[in-house]
């Protein structure tokens, strides 16, 4: 509608077929469907929840980057390869955000401001940072971790010793 136009009220039939297409209209059904739909809006993926894999490229980048992460940090229950995979998606997150400061500033990136790039590098960082922090935090509260070290060897009075404090020789006059 123009500015200049009084509003035409609708009749009757006009707002059964209104519901009547509006009825029909349910969206994708299909998974391939609702994949495709889901990323009608993304302009550069950097706020997605998800990994954002446009070609079998960057797929095989992606799950190289995940081997690598998981033959570095060796999770060994669900918790920690979920935290493994959130310091991989941050990661790959980050390389997206090198990739696209790069084009700006080659001139090739025109749709988002250096400001606004730089700010999700900086997001990022922190969730990768966050991650692996969690996942230390978690490996240190863990007791499955303590089967897989070998046990400290005992002082000859029996006790062991404290962390970071080295052993005191056995008293000889004893």
């Amino acid at each position: 509608m123009s500015q200049g136009c009084p509003a035409m009220p609708r009749s009757a039939a006009q707002i059964d077929a209104a519901r009547s297409n509006g009825a029909r209209s349910r969206g994708p059904r299909t998974p391939e469907g609702k994949a495709r739909s889901s990323a009608n809006a993304r302009r550069h993926g950097l706020c997605a929840r998800n990994v954002i894999l446009d070609d079998p490229a960057e797929q095989a980048g992606f799950d190289g980057l995940l081997v690598g992460l998981r033959a570095a940090y060796r999770p060994i229950d669900a918790q920690e390869q979920e935290l493994v995979r959130a310091i991989a998606h941050a990661a790959w997150q980050l390389r997206r955000a090198q990739a696209l400061e790069e084009r700006w500033w080659d001139g090739s990136e025109e749709a988002l401001s250096l400001e606004t790039i730089l700010r999700y590098q900086a997001r990022a960082e922190l969730a990768r940072a966050r991650a692996m922090r969690e996942l230390g935090i978690y490996r240190s509260g863990t007791l499955h971790r303590a089967a897989e070290q070998p046990a400290a060897k005992a002082t000859p009075a029996g006790r062991r010793p404290r962390r970071g404090i080295p052993a005191l020789p056995a008293n000889p006059r004893a």
